[in-house]
């Protein structure tokens, strides 16, 4: 199922049905609901990525 992701949760985690963090939040939606299409996560293969060539 998708959601929206809600405005201020930016930084926070993204679980998916299994409750398994695939991510975090980039950019919530204001008004809670599916209006925008700016919402959005980066995900967690991305971040370890970008981790492991900065170390």
């Amino acid at each position: 199922m998708d959601i929206p992701i809600i405005h201020g949760n930016s930084g926070g985690p993204v679980l998916d049905k299994d409750q398994k963090v695939i991510g975090i939040a980039s950019r919530g939606s204001a008004k809670h609901d599916q209006s925008t299409k700016l919402h959005g996560f980066i995900p967690i293969s991305t971040l370890l990525k970008y981790f492991k060539e900065k170390s």
